[in-house]
């Protein structure tokens, strides 16, 4: 009997409301709070829709894993 595993659940509503509220405050980017290089940090990253001046915050630096579906083509997953 396999044992059951519970999937980990991500809220994304939670930065996106985030970035609703601090967005009828600030007039331009200029406005905007930096973001630290920190773990602590993590917590303050808004969605890339909140930096449109800085692209790079797009990008994705950590790869986490390549899994398969049922017709065997492969779904990349990127964090």
């Amino acid at each position: 009997m396999r044992k059951l595993t519970q999937r980990k659940a991500v809220d994304y509503t939670s930065t996106v409301v985030r970035y609703m509220q601090i967005r009828m405050s600030q007039r331009d980017s200029r406005d905007r709070t930096v973001l630290q290089p920190t773990p602590a940090a993590a917590i303050d990253m808004l969605p890339a829709a909140g930096y449109s001046d800085n692209p790079s915050t797009s990008f994705t630096a950590k790869f986490v894993h390549t899994s398969l579906n049922k017709n065997r083509c492969p779904i990349n997953r990127v964090l």
